[in-house]
């Protein structure tokens, strides 16, 4: 790259850090609550704010999603939030998120209505798919901004950095910043960014997210006096918000990962199925999504997704948190989740006890995220069997019953309790070997959980939303009981 090459790339990365700025003082000058008036705007402000207002997104999602399947098929189960008010300042530009265990789409019409059609469509792909390689519901990393930086570096090579603003943090690209932000810095400061600048000119590109944290953490010692800066960041070319995603509690992450491996394992079916069902998504991209769906997944994981989906995430406010912007000025804030699972246990005779001790020990291990409503049937429910297992509560397999199986039983009195509102259950979970027939429909979420060696009987693929599990034994006792 010819010099002239190198500092234009330059020169634009400054342009643009120069409009970010433009529009965080946009910004600070809108009213912050209901009572505020705000600061009165210049003229070139107020052009911005109007423009701002007459943008929409929605064609640009249009356009992508006519482009390519896969695309259509995963936004189709995004929310999509439009920032105004206060939320122009939580999120300034765009980000991928988690509300109420549904995934959102936040997005700042001031920062996409100074971008180029190109440009967009670039960063809903970017969006897209720190979505689908599981960055927003993962477990962060120990160092949270160098994953930052990682994800974004294994991101934007396939995207490729002409569908990019300039200012994106890219693989094989040096870091920009003005002489005037140089000046402000320390000595250490400015060696550190200058070798953090070198590390990532260095990149190849399309490596994956944790080839380039690794590295980054290699480097940590020659960069950390810049990267724990507060501006570090957004000098760094990070345009989007990645702060949501390590407030997600950690008992809805299985859950959610899940979740997204239905989303990807749907739009890879919808993609192959189509002619333009891949769009120009780089084949090593369709590799690793083909890699994350091809993991086999256990009766476990989707009890935990059935079990995960049932559960209502909350907050409330606490003096026991530090407030993340405002810190001991502001109470923090306190996640929560609540659920209350029906598990109605077949105990008929051809139940045999191992499969019960089974279901009975990962009850156990989910127990403490929701609330189990412990119903054991036969042909019939009798209420004084029905006990509620509370949360964190562990308890041994217990027989109640031991006639023939009837599933009737159990949905009608899941119906009928739900008529009552008492006890207030979320969805129910029916554990048998199979052998009875088709039961009436259920006026909650229903799923079934087949104990080993047992076949899932025929009529169950007749029924629609129902999540089935095969249960299988441990590995010490694969092939069968011992």
């Amino acid at each position: 790259m010819s010099k002239s090459d190198a500092q234009q790339r330059i020169d634009d990365a400054l342009e643009e850090q120069a409009k970010r700025k433009e529009r965080e003082e946009l910004i600070e000058k809108l009213p912050k609550n209901a009572d505020d008036e705000g600061q009165k705007l210049t003229p070139e402000q107020q052009r911005m704010l109007n423009r701002a207002r007459a943008f929409d997104i929605e064609p640009h999602i249009t356009r992508l999603q006519v482009t390519s399947g896969f695309y259509n098929s995963v936004f189709m189960r995004v929310h999509k939030v439009r920032c105004v008010g206060h939320m122009m300042r939580k999120i300034p530009t765009a980000a991928m998120g988690v509300k109420d265990m549904n995934i959102v789409f936040y997005w700042n019409p001031l920062f996409f209505a100074d971008l180029t059609r190109r440009e967009i469509q670039g960063i809903l792909k970017h969006e897209i798919y720190h979505l689908i390689l599981l960055h927003c519901t993962a477990r962060m990393r120990e160092n949270r901004l160098l994953w930052n930086f990682a994800t974004d570096l294994a991101i934007n090579s396939l995207i490729g950095a002409e569908h990019l603003p300039k200012s994106c943090l890219y693989p094989g690209k040096k870091l920009a910043a003005s002489e005037e932000a140089k000046k402000a810095w320390t000595p250490a400061q400015l060696k550190a960014f200058e070798h953090l600048s070198g590390v990532i000119g260095g990149f190849d590109v399309k490596l994956t997210s944790e080839f380039y944290y690794g590295q980054l953490q290699k480097e940590w010692d020659d960069i950390k006096d810049f990267v724990d800066m507060e501006m570090a960041a957004q000098i760094c070319g990070q345009f989007d918000g990645h702060d949501g995603w390590d407030e997600i509690p950690d008992e809805l992450r299985d859950a959610l990962n899940e979740r997204v491996r239905g989303y990807v394992r749907e739009a890879v079916r919808q993609a192959d199925e189509s002619s333009n069902g891949w769009g120009d998504m780089p084949a090593e991209a369709q590799r690793e999504l083909r890699r994350l769906i091809s993991r086999q997944v256990d009766w476990r994981s989707l009890l935990r997704q059935f079990v995960g989906n049932t559960l209502q995430a909350g907050w409330s406010r606490t003096r026991m948190r530090r407030n993340r912007k405002y810190g001991i000025l502001q109470p923090g804030r306190k996640s929560d989740t609540r659920a209350r699972v029906g598990i109605a246990v077949d105990e008929s005779g051809s139940v045999i006890d191992e499969a019960l001790a089974l279901i009975f020990a990962e009850l156990n291990n989910l127990c403490s995220t929701v609330e189990f409503v412990f119903i054991p049937f036969d042909c019939t429910v009798e209420e004084k069997f029905v006990t509620v297992w509370k949360k964190n509560v562990r308890r041994p397999p217990k027989r109640e019953k031991a006639g023939g199986t009837n599933f009737d039983a159990p949905t009608a009195y899941i119906n009928e309790q739900r008529e009552k509102g008492h006890p207030k259950m979320d969805g129910i979970i029916i554990v048998t070997d199979g052998y009875a027939p088709k039961p009436a429909g259920c006026m909650m979420r229903r799923g079934w959980l087949i104990v080993p060696d047992c076949p899932v009987p025929e009529w169950m693929a007749e029924l629609q939303g129902e999540m089935c599990m095969q249960m299988t034994w441990p590995s010490d006792k694969m092939g069968g009981r011992s």
